[in-house]
């Protein structure tokens, strides 16, 4: 079966590529089709970015990709921050989150810039082997909000000694 990746804004998915990833991210996150819709209006500009991975027309693999201005003690840096990673249950552990993170590390180098993402512990090694790092700090938060899991950052900032980190603070949800 054939296999396509594409890199759409916002504003230019289809509805069906809409529908379509709502089905996948509730696979993963436990939100009826209108949160979901709700959440995107919210929280992804007409300007962000969505890498899909589609095989044989089905989706397999989903994230977006947005800016996001991220403070890290007192200084601001603007970077990509990398939300809804998901891939189909019914096609896991089979490479595809590989090959969408590869995907993704491609677009953000292609741009001569840094990443952040935001994940649970147990997935953290998932993108250590992504050539993602693990940002430690004090205190995280995500819209003012106190957020509790981990900040995995691609690229580098030569401003930043990750050893000694107090504050990291994202202005947006992604």
């Amino acid at each position: 079966m054939k296999i396509s990746v594409e890199i759409k804004k916002t504003k230019d998915l289809l509805k069906e590529e809409i529908n379509s990833l709502i089905e996948l991210k509730q696979q993963h996150w436990p939100y009826d089709a209108g949160r979901q819709i709700s959440w995107l209006h919210t929280n992804i500009r007409e300007d962000d970015y969505h890498v899909l991975i589609f095989r044989g027309g089905g989706l397999l693999a989903y994230l977006n990709i947005v800016n996001v201005d991220v403070e890290i003690d007192k200084m601001h840096h603007g970077m990509f921050g990398i939300g809804n990673v998901c891939v189909n249950k019914n096609h896991g552990q089979r490479g595809w989150g590989n090959i969408l993170m590869a995907v993704t590390n491609a677009f953000i180098k292609e741009r001569n810039t840094c990443a952040v993402l935001l994940c649970r512990e147990k997935l953290v090694d998932f993108y250590k082997m992504s050539s993602w790092s693990e940002l430690q700090a004090e205190k995280i938060l995500v819209c003012g909000q106190e957020y509790h899991d981990r900040v995995m950052m691609y690229g580098s900032l030569k401003s930043i000694r990750p050893v000694q980190i107090r504050l990291i603070s994202l202005n947006r949800n992604f």
